[in-house]
């Protein structure tokens, strides 16, 4: 059964596994996606972190924070 909860400091090196290999065979990434997730979550930028679970194994993760759109607009988030 998947279970969605918040992201827990514990889930932190499943996330950083899950990310690196899912960006692994990506022609557009730079590799550094789960630097950019911790560095995010180090300074705690983070509006929303969740992980789906399964059988207490992380399988999904997904982090919304708040974003600078060029024209000023205000209250936008990047996924």
């Amino acid at each position: 059964m998947i279970t969605i909860r918040k992201e827990q400091r514990d889930d932190n090196i499943a996330i950083e596994a899950l990310t690196i290999s899912a960006f692994q065979t990506m022609p557009y990434s730079s590799h550094t996606e789960h630097f950019i997730i911790n560095a995010l979550r180090e300074k705690r930028q983070l509006s929303i972190a969740l992980v789906a679970t399964d059988a207490n194994n992380v399988v999904a993760y997904i982090a919304i924070l708040p974003v600078k759109i060029s024209d000023g607009s205000a209250n936008w988030y990047g996924l």
